[in-house]
């Protein structure tokens, strides 16, 4: 622009075209709150998966005081609590919390996209504070902590099909269910019809994955390979148990 036109405080002509200022930057994706609706959400439809299934109680098993960090630690959203189903012929634990998003991240997922459950022939009835001091409970406790200290095993079951761990156990099923160290195993990921359902939530899809009792002598068997647990599937399921976890049962093998 000539001097006299900046004296005068005349500006750029017409037609004469502005030049292009930085293209704004993207917006970054917002990290997930605590108090993010779609968290509810997800968590009123894993409610909704159980009530087809059987009647859950009112009130979440939680704990009475924090866990602390460690007992904490990789569960998605710092939170841990079990529902109690009762079916007309059999007990579900379920954890809840497995699924729920990353909270402080950009989340695109439903956490590890898996929940775990036992499910026990005959026990419908069982008070929720017997069950809370239960085998079944602190096997599913101790099966959830390690999922989440894994970070997930949805690669373990995309490879080996169905997975076996050990769970020390304090309080056994019943007498010849744990080892000489106290551990028992179990496998994850036995198909269970309706109720291990593949759930959509606002995060992205969840799986329920039941969690099997194994006797001592069918965990050792377990541990050799995935063509043992495949097996061991196969002779829970001819013998009529399936996915169930009943320290009634004699062993398959």
């Amino acid at each position: 622009m000539a001097w006299w036109r900046k004296i005068f405080g005349l500006g750029r002509s017409e037609g004469t075209p502005a030049q292009a200022g930085p293209e704004p930057a993207p917006a970054r994706p917002a990290a997930i709150l605590p108090d993010d609706p779609r968290i509810a959400l997800g968590r009123e439809a894993r409610l909704r998966h159980w009530k087809r299934l059987g009647l859950p109680d009112r009130e979440l098993v939680t704990y009475l005081a924090d866990p602390g960090p460690v007992a904490s630690a990789g569960w998605p959203a710092a939170r841990q609590a079990y529902h109690i189903v009762r079916r007309y012929d059999s007990l579900v634990l379920a954890t809840d919390g497995l699924s729920d998003p990353f909270v402080g991240k950009v989340a695109d997922e439903s956490g590890y996209g898996i929940e775990v459950f036992v499910e026990i022939p005959g026990e419908q009835t069982m008070e929720a504070a017997f069950l809370r001091e239960s085998w079944a409970f602190a096997v599913l406790e101790v099966v959830a902590q390690n999922i989440a200290g894994f970070g997930g095993i949805l690669d373990r079951l995309g490879r080996d099909g169905v997975v076996h761990m050990a769970v020390p156990l304090l309080v056994s099923p019943a007498p010849g269910w744990t080892d000489d160290l106290g551990f028992t195993g179990v496998l994850i990921g036995l198909p269970a019809r309706r109720a291990g359902a593949i759930v959509d939530l606002p995060f992205g899809p969840v799986r329920y994955l039941a969690v099997t009792l194994l006797r001592p002598e069918e965990a050792l068997f377990a541990a050799r390979g995935a063509e043992n647990r495949d097996r061991l599937a196969r002779l829970l399921d001819a013998a009529g148990n399936g996915h169930l976890s009943d320290p009634g049962r004699a062993s398959v093998l």
